[in-house]
């Protein structure tokens, strides 16, 4: 945890020090601040309580699906794949029966399973998970694009 925690904090201040306008050498605590922006490891550590505890129902997906209703890209906001009613990012990463392939080989790379639950505190523990994941993702995606294309 230590050295991703380094590595946000890292891509964090260089972000902070162009929002506020600072030098190179104003401490990263003080561009945070300066730059009213909340430090990305205490805001994932945030977000993972509140998922565990159930409390957080994805905003942004609920928004896309609307979006993509609204644009006339999906007639109905369930799954193309199973039927599922709410085609929700959660469930195509976590549910879907069409990416189990997919998630099998991320399972294979991180050595473990990927949940909904275990999501966060996962692509946070190690580098290679988070990699795992990031391709899973980039993986269903891309052949869910070019699956819309035709």
């Amino acid at each position: 945890m230590h050295v991703n925690k380094k590595r946000l904090e890292g891509a964090q201040r260089v972000m902070a020090l162009r929002v506020c306008s600072a030098y190179r050498t104003t401490s990263t605590e003080a561009a945070l601040v300066i730059s009213s922006l909340v430090p990305l490891h205490l805001l994932s550590r945030e977000r993972e309580r509140l998922f565990l505890k159930g409390e957080v129902q994805t905003r942004a997906s609920r928004e896309m699906e609307r979006n993509l209703c609204k644009i006339g890209k999906r007639e109905v906001a369930e799954c193309r794949y199973c039927a599922e009613p709410n085609d929700t990012p959660e469930h195509t990463m976590f549910a879907c029966p069409r990416w189990e392939q997919e998630r099998c080989e991320a399972r294979m790379m991180i050595g473990g399973n990927i949940s909904a639950d275990t999501f966060l505190k996962s692509i946070t523990e190690r580098r290679e998970n988070f990699e795992g994941i990031s391709k899973l993702a980039q993986n269903i995606l891309e052949a869910k694009y070019s699956e819309e294309q035709g």
